[in-house]
């Protein structure tokens, strides 16, 4: 039994039968028929139940199916090697979805390769673009210079899903694409980055969501880098970020509102060298108006979180995990409003490069400073030993439910040309050193000094506390001295 497509050909009703029930409800099936010599590359329409569209070039045939779709529709890459050559696919109506059978990765089922050195595969028209989709299949974009394997292009309401991106300069390029989500996706080994969003004049890198996908084994991973426009409501969430040396995970050049980098993975291996996990860098403006960077794991030996030009950060509930000499957060001079609570670290112990623009909270409950004063007049320092000072107080740790910190706080003068000794003891069985309490002075003026944290070296229960002190010569002064704890 034969029947007629609208190009005349004469094609078997059950072949077509059996090939519209695979690729149903799609608008267009289109397959490689190996059969002939050259393959041949065929666009079989769903609706008239013909081959509209063949030839040998896999570019043409997709692209006229695309074409053929002035009302939207689906179009379906059965699962083979579609070879477009050094001419990349352009999606310019709205409405239109290409899907493939599958992504896989050493032998996927619809994959696309790419040989040129502009776009594999683009949405975009002369003008904004509304809804579009790609999903489930694999793009090798070769090495060519400046390839991209996918460029989205002022088109909106949109959907990327499921889409693996080998090779290429740039992964995913995304310049002013609006309202978009990137979800499932795999961009790995570009030599610039695996995903790029940026803007032009009228269109910015707005309402941006990037999901549950995976970046790796490029200069960087996700770079936000839009000049002319303050991206808002840039959303990176739940994603896997592989390292190589110098990387960056996720780099932020210019201005950006709405940040919010939450429950990613970031994980580099022992001995890498110069990466950066979150890097909001900035350049003369500020990355403006809330950055949040919440529940995320950071796995490195290098940065965690570099922040330069930024403005309002919100750190907090992030685990991190050290190898050699992490730093967690180094902020710059540029940095202002930066707020941290609650990172949980493991491994190796992280450093911090941190500037009074930076409120850090071991705590996101911290509630309340209670100091406990020790000495409260002023007095006169001359012993060159250290003697006790019976400014004693009793202090029952069991009634603070919550101690978080404990730090010893005093405002001392030293003599000319001399050293001033202040410090803690507790009765334990005997008079002891609070071990890390002590506090010394050279300077001549009155100074201020806090010591680090001893709250681990302040004994569990009700214990008696007093001062000692001492100068190397001449005569000191104390003006005050008190047990600064920190309570949630």
């Amino acid at each position: 039994m034969t029947n007629r497509g609208t190009s005349g050909t004469q094609i078997n009703t059950t072949a077509w039968m059996r090939s519209l029930s695979e690729s149903f409800p799609c608008s267009y099936a289109v397959w490689k028929d190996s059969s002939t010599t050259p393959a041949t590359f065929r666009a079989e329409s769903n609706v008239s139940g013909g081959t509209d569209y063949n030839g040998s070039s896999a570019t043409t045939v997709i692209q006229a199916a695309i074409d053929a779709l002035t009302g939207g529709g689906l179009i379906f890459l059965k699962g083979t090697n579609f070879s477009l050559g050094t001419t990349g696919v352009t999606i310019d109506k709205e409405g239109i979805i290409l899907r493939g059978l599958s992504t896989g990765h050493t032998s996927p089922l619809t994959k696309i390769t790419y040989s040129g050195i502009g776009s594999a595969l683009r949405v975009r028209n002369t003008s904004a673009l509304y809804g579009f989709g790609l999903e489930d299949f694999y793009v090798d974009a070769g090495a060519g210079a400046g390839a991209v394997g996918v460029e989205l292009y002022d088109c909106h309401w949109g959907n990327v899903k499921n889409v693996f991106v080998y090779n290429g300069a740039t992964g995913l390029k995304m310049d002013g694409a609006w309202e978009t989500v990137i979800e499932r996706c795999i961009l790995r080994s570009q030599t610039a980055q695996n995903l790029l969003l940026e803007g032009h004049a009228g269109a910015g890198a707005n309402h941006i969501t990037i999901r549950n996908s995976y970046f790796d084994g490029a200069p960087k991973g996700i770079e936000l880098s839009d000049s002319t426009n303050n991206p808002v409501a840039v959303n990176i969430q739940q994603n896997n970020f592989g390292f190589a040396t110098n990387m960056v995970g996720i780099e932020v050049n210019y201005q950006a509102r709405k940040l919010n980098i939450v429950s990613n993975y970031f994980e580099e291996a022992p001995g890498q060298t110069g990466t950066k996990q979150i890097y909001l860098q900035g350049s003369g403006a500020k990355i403006m108006e809330g950055v949040t960077i919440s529940k995320n794991a950071f796995i490195t030996n290098n940065y965690a979180i570099y922040a330069d030009y930024v403005d309002n950060v919100d750190i907090h509930d992030n685990w991190a995990y050290g190898y050699g000499t992490p730093i967690f957060l180094y902020m710059t001079a540029n940095a202002l409003d930066v707020v941290h609570r609650n990172t949980q670290f493991a491994g190796v112990a992280f450093t911090n490069t941190i500037t009074s623009q930076c409120i850090w909270h071991d705590s996101e409950y911290t509630k309340a400073l209670i100091y406990v004063p020790i000495v409260a007049e002023a007095w006169t320092v001359a012993e060159t030993g250290y003697t006790y000072k019976y400014y004693m107080f009793k202090l029952d740790t069991t009634k603070y439910s919550r101690i978080i910190a404990a730090n010893f706080e005093a405002s001392i003068r030293s003599p000319a040309a001399q050293t001033i000794y202040i410090k803690l003891v507790k009765n334990d069985g005997g008079w002891v050193d609070v071990t890390g309490s002590e506090l010394t002075d050279n300077t001549n003026g009155w100074v201020t000094k806090t010591s680090g944290d001893i709250k681990a070296n302040l004994s569990s229960g009700n214990y008696q506390y007093m001062i000692q002190v001492m100068v190397t010569g001449g005569t000191g002064d104390v003006n005050w001295a008190a047990l600064k704890l920190t309570l949630a």
